[in-house]
C-alpha cells in the first residue's frame, strides 16, 4: 500500500513537472509511469538479490555444519533472516556442546575400563609365576572376578545410558 501511494505521488509530479516544462502530454504521462516503474524493478531486484544473499549464507553455514564444523556461527543482524540466523546459533552452540559432553564421556568410561583390565592382566600375569600357594592364588583369583565384575558393570551402565539417550528403554512393571 506504501509503494502505491509513493508510486501515485511520484507519476502525479512527474507528469505535473513535465506538462509545466512544455513535454507532449502524451509523453509525458508515458514518461510518469515508466519512471516509478523501473524504480520498483530496481528496488525489487535489490530485495531479491538481499534476500537470496541471506538465504545463500544460511545454507551454507548449514552445509558446514554437515561436514563436521560445528563452530561456525551466523551474523546477529537485522533482516528477514534474523531470527533463523539466531536459531541456527544456538542449535549449532547446543550441538558442539553435546559433542563436547559425549567425547568427555568416552574418555572417563575408557579410563574405567582400563583400570580393571590393567588389574586383572596383572593378577593373571603373576598367577602365572611359580611358588605362589594356594590360599594366595585364591586370593588373586577373587580380585580378578571381582575385577571382571566391576567391567560387566560397566557396560551395563554403557548401555544402559545409551538406551537413555535413545528413549529405547523397554517399560518393566514391577507387582
Amino acid at each position: 500500500a506504501l509503494a502505491a501511494a509513493c508510486a501515485a505521488v511520484l507519476y502525479s509530479a512527474l507528469t505535473e513537472l513535465l506538462t509545466r516544462l512544455g513535454v507532449n502530454i502524451g509523453l509525458a504521462h508515458g514518461v510518469a509511469l515508466l519512471v516509478p516503474a523501473a524504480l520498483g524493478a530496481v528496488a525489487a531486484l535489490w530485495l531479491g538479490r538481499r534476500f537470496l544473499q541471506g538465504l545463500a549464507k544460511l545454507r551454507s553455514a548449514v552445509q558446514t555444519v554437515a561436514e563436521g564444523d560445528l563452530s561456525v556461527r551466523l551474523p546477529q543482524e537485522e533482516g528477514p533472516f534474523a531470527a533463523s540466523y539466531s536459531d541456527f546459533n544456538q542449535m549449532a552452540q547446543e550441538v558442539e556442546a553435546d559433542c563436547a559432553r559425549r567425547d568427555a564421556y568416552v574418555n572417563t568410561l575408557t579410563h574405567e575400563f582400563k583400570t580393571p583390565l590393567t588389574a586383572i592382566r596383572g593378577f593373571a600375569e603373576m598367577l602365572q609365576e611359580p611358588g605362589f600357594s594356594e590360599e594366595e592364588q585364591r586370593k588373586y583369583l577373587q580380585i580378578i572376578a571381582d575385577e571382571s565384575s566391576q567391567l560387566a558393570e560397566l557396560a551395563n551402565n554403557a548401555l544402559l545410558l545409551t538406551k537413555l539417550e535413545a528413549k529405547n528403554l523397554p517399560v518393566v512393571k514391577k507387582t
